[in-house]
């Protein structure tokens, strides 16, 4: 199933019915995390963000406004680079961003400190993400403030500023039946994985050696990640709650404990 197959819209609109009226939802993606100095670990998307949108791009931020006439579903993303794009990858920027991914409106994430208080006025609820730093919480602040500097202009601040966290929670308890074709696909990848660890495991390998046929595995699968830290531990190592060092040799007769499982479309396999 394909980014194209998933109706993202329907996503937002259920959500939207979720929230109080004269609201706006703010979310903000992931970023990249430097590995060392000259290398980023591959990117992987907020899963809240991507549930929304279906937009895998870093330094992004939707807005979501229900009960607006115009700009109901805004994105706010990296502009088109062509040197940058040579070096990290393709950019959708903003035409990307409504041609490809359904926004009424998108503008430059470098714009976002003029535009948001505009979106954000006359609302008289926020729903954004409490659970960690990202994009919104650390500058909602701001843009608030910037909207109390013109209140005798007649601008209207919002009275009440809510966690999205539970409503996105409620939102996703139940899966769809694509949601449940998705997450049917990524255990039957890691059951291929299993078959094949099985098949080629054997004394003198490393843990590691063996940990890298369920990478295999879930790569030919189309699963590119895993879906957390693999455990593959062999003997004592098999004792140890959250092993994952996975680097000593197999003994023959060993009990090897393995915890693998891939990620599939932003779905984990249990």
């Amino acid at each position: 199933m394909t980014d194209k197959a998933i109706d993202f819209s329907s996503r937002r609109k259920r959500l939207s019915e979720l929230v109080l009226d004269d609201s706006v939802i703010l979310l903000s993606s992931s970023n990249i995390k430097s590995r060392n100095s000259d290398s980023d670990y591959p990117f992987r998307q907020d899963s809240n963000f991507y549930y929304l949108s279906g937009f895998n791009e870093p330094e992004s931020i939707i807005v979501i406004r229900p009960s607006a006439k115009k700009r109901k579903y805004v994105i706010f993303c990296r502009d088109r680079d062509p040197l940058r794009e040579q070096w990290d990858g393709f950019r959708s920027g903003q035409d990307g961003a409504k041609e490809v991914h359904g926004a009424d409106e998108a503008y430059s994430i470098s714009l976002i400190d003029e535009i948001m208080p505009e979106l954000l006025e006359g609302s008289r609820n926020i729903y954004y993400s409490m659970s960690s730093p990202n994009g919104v919480n650390l500058r909602l602040n701001h843009w608030l403030d910037h909207i109390r500097a013109n209140k005798r202009q007649g601008s209207e601040v919002a009275e009440n500023l809510l966690s999205l966290d539970s409503l996105l929670d409620e939102l996703r308890l139940i899966k769809t039946e694509d949601e449940l074709l998705l997450m049917k696909r990524a255990g039957e990848i890691t059951c291929e994985a299993h078959i094949r660890a099985i098949t080629n495991v054997c004394p003198g390998m490393y843990e590691y050696q063996l940990e890298s046929e369920y990478l295999h595995a879930f790569m030919q699968g189309g699963a590119k990640f895993p879906a957390y830290n693999s455990i593959v531990g062999g003997g004592n190592n098999s004792c140890i709650l959250h092993y994952n060092e996975n680097s000593s040799e197999l003994k023959d007769g060993d009990l090897v404990l393995v915890d693998a499982g891939c990620e599939y479309e932003h779905y984990a396999s249990m």
